[in-house]
């Protein structure tokens, strides 16, 4: 399901370690966040090592939608945009020390509720 996104060996060490169940949880808060328009509580206690991960999903969740053909045309570009803004957002975090990940989190969660409304 994840191979995709994560190399084979890593994948393999995840379920190894009982974190791709851990994965598929944080996927479905993911989902439930932008659903609702607010930050699941499971999104709200993330350690700066799962952020990278998070994203991850994140971009992965909105790439689905983009796919189940039910978005209008210029929903479809802006969702484009917001998952390259997820993406570009991860790759510049590894270069910072200090970085609040809930705001970060909960922005995308707005932007998504207003793409969608």
């Amino acid at each position: 399901m994840f191979t995709h996104r994560w190399g084979a060996l890593q994948l393999a060490q995840y379920v190894a370690d009982g974190y791709a169940a851990e994965l598929k949880k944080l996927k479905s808060a993911w989902q439930k966040s932008l659903a609702s328009g607010h930050l699941h509580q499971k999104l709200s206690n993330l350690s700066a090592e799962q952020l990278f991960d998070v994203l991850k999903l994140l971009y992965q969740v909105l790439e689905d939608e983009m796919q189940s053909g039910q978005l209008e045309p210029l929903q479809q570009l802006q969702m484009a945009q917001l998952a390259a803004r997820v993406m570009k957002d991860n790759q510049q975090l590894m270069l910072m020390a200090n970085v609040n990940f809930l705001a970060l989190c909960q922005s995308y969660v707005l932007e998504y509720k207003r793409l969608k409304n």
